[in-house]
This record gives C-alpha cells, structure tokens and sequence, in this order.
C-alpha cells in the first residue's frame, strides 16, 4: 500500500487531538431547551411530530406524535410514566419493548434526561 494516503490522514489526526474535548460528566440539571436540541440531534422529528420542531427529512410518523407527552400516563403503553422509565425508554427502548421499531439511538443518560425535561414540557 503506498505511503502517501496514510500521510493525508496524519494533519486530520493531529488537528483532531488537539481539538478542545466536551466536558464529562453532567451538565448540571436537566434542561428542556439542552432537550429540544437533543432531540434535533438524534433526529427524533424523522419519526414523530414534534410540538415546535419542523419534521425532519421524510418524515415517516412511524413513531406517534408526541403532542400532550406530558399528560400521559404510560410510555409506550405499557410502563407508568415516570422520569426514571423515560429515560430507561429513551436509552434502551427494546429492554422495555423487545417488539418496538424506536432504536436505539446511543442516548446518553444525560442527553436522556435532557429530553425528558423537555417531554414534560409538552402538554
């Protein structure tokens, strides 16, 4: 293999190490407005409508709206709606529903708890 192409990638890797790194850990408590852009950036809008969020792509509405999520008692149909099970809901959808077309998305649990501030601000 010639050496020129990996000597392409060696500035990306070096400007890539020196980039400033996101702070760990939490960003202090949960935030629907950190929640909406959350939710922007998992693409949550391809699949439900969002109350304030223009649909994403080819929006499919596999997912349902998401219009009065605060009000409801279960998510998913099926777990009583708490912040705990929402977040569980949000990061590991199958645990609660093997059958469910929501994938799993990699959500962290802050990001999860991010988004469920904003959920309950959906009535």
């Amino acid at each position: 293999m010639p050496a020129k192409p990996l000597l392409c990638l060696l500035p990306a890797l070096f400007l890539s190490a020196c980039a400033p790194k996101a702070p760990e850990g939490p960003a202090g408590p949960p935030d629907p407005v950190r929640g909406k852009g959350k939710m922007v950036q998992y693409g949550c809008a391809v699949c439900h409508v969002v109350p304030g969020m223009p649909p994403r792509g080819m929006a499919t509405n596999t997912g349902p709206s998401l219009e009065g999520f605060a009000k409801r008692e279960k998510i998913a149909g099926l777990v009583p709606h708490t912040e705990e099970n929402l977040v569980k809901w949000l990061r590991k959808p199958q645990e609660i529903n093997p059958r469910s077309a929501m994938p799993n998305l990699g959500i962290s649990e802050a990001d999860a708890k991010d988004i469920a501030a904003f959920l309950a601000t959906l009535e």
